[in-house]
This record gives structure tokens, sequence and C-alpha cells, in this order.
């Protein structure tokens, strides 16, 4: 075992060790010898002791190992994909020819929203878009 470094093998390894212990223990506890009397608390105390030096262990190594999975550099916050014209016109939007009236023109307002959030397209190339939408006497 490498200093301050273990691993799953040797923590079956160290906690079969244990349990041998106990078993002889529990044999000694069963002759009629006087020997001392190991109680459940002391059988804890001893495999919690293996566990917790266990842990230790793999903590330092842990710590001093140059482990690449490990990145203590900040992290880049993903920058949310914006929509392209392409991407726009792709979810075909109406396109407005000024002689259609008012409520036609709520009515295209409305859609070219829709478009605009289905699209993911940025606030800043909203008029840039629409604009491409409209048609005949609408541009003059």
């Amino acid at each position: 075992m490498e200093e301050g470094r273990i691993n799953g093998n040797e923590l079956k390894i160290e906690l079969k060790e244990i349990r041998t212990q106990i078993i002889k223990l529990q044999k000694k506890r069963m002759s009629t010898s006087e020997t001392p009397v190991i109680t459940l608390n002391a059988i804890r105390q001893l495999i919690n002791e293996g566990i917790s030096s266990a842990l230790k262990a793999q903590a330092v190594a842990m710590a001093n190992s140059d482990n690449s999975n490990r990145n203590t550099e900040p992290r880049e916050i993903p920058v949310a994909k914006r929509g392209n014209y392409k991407e726009f016109i792709n979810y075909q939007p109406s396109y407005f020819n000024s002689t259609e009236g008012a409520v036609d023109l709520i009515r295209w307002f409305e859609r070219i929203e829709s478009v605009f959030s289905r699209s993911k397209c940025a606030e800043e190339d909203r008029v840039t878009f629409a604009t491409g939408t409209l048609t005949d006497d609408a541009l003059s």
C-alpha cells in the first residue's frame, strides 16, 4: 500500500483482517480460560477505527494526487445559444404587406413574437430579422 493511499481491495483486506481478529476474540470468549472478554462496543470501536483510518488515508491520497478529474479552475458559464437569421427563417415567420390593415398588423406582431421566442432570437437582432419579413408597400 502506497503511503496515504488505499483502494477498495485494500479496504476489503483490512476489514477481512478485522473480522478474523474478531472471530479469534470470540473463540477465546467461548473458552473457559481467564482471557479478557471483548464486548460488542469494543468490536464496533475496532471496526470504526479501521474504517476511519482507511478513509483518512484515502483523503490524504486524493489531496496529494494530481487528479485530472478534479477541476479546481473556475468553471465556464455556458452561454445560451442565440438564434441566427437562418434559424429565424426556418420557423417560417409570416410576411407583412402594409395593405392588410391594423388588425392584421397586430396579428403579424404576435406571430413574429412567437417566432422570436421559438428561435431564441436575441433582443438586439429582432428588429433586423422582423424587417426581413416586410414586403411590398410595407418597405416604403
